[in-house]
């Protein structure tokens, strides 16, 4: 290949690979000790469910909840995910294994559920 040619190779490398790593977040919530007006990493999580209702959650993105916290829901929150069994958006923990498992608590005359909004885009609705 002549330098010209492995230039636009090179070129277009470049942004296949960072297009397919630009597209993921994390994004970190805490309702001990976060604030809806950080920017929602580890160190400035977001306080609420609410606040992660704002933004969508793509294929490769991931939620952390942080351990030992508590939030609770009322009727009809809702958190879109666009993701594929393939390449699925995650909702883990962070923080301290002692402190347990964060929690998510909805109004108690109300179930949790999850309702599919479309064939590539799932409605996590607590309800």
């Amino acid at each position: 290949l002549g330098w010209p040619k492995m230039l636009v190779v090179c070129v277009v490398l470049l942004l296949l690979f960072s297009s397919s790593t630009a597209q993921s977040h994390r994004y970190y919530i805490s309702s001990s000790t976060g604030n809806d007006q950080n920017p929602g990493t580890q160190s400035h999580p977001w306080k609420s469910l609410a606040r992660l209702s704002s933004v969508p959650l793509l294929s490769g993105d991931a939620v952390f909840l942080k351990r030992g916290d508590t939030w609770n829901v009322g009727y009809g929150a809702n958190i879109t995910v666009t993701a594929d069994a393939h390449h699925p958006a995650t909702i883990t923990s962070y923080g301290n294994l002692d402190d347990g498992r964060p929690s998510i608590v909805g109004n108690h005359n109300h179930h949790h559920r999850a309702k599919s909004s479309s064939s590539s885009s799932h409605c996590l609705s607590l309800t």
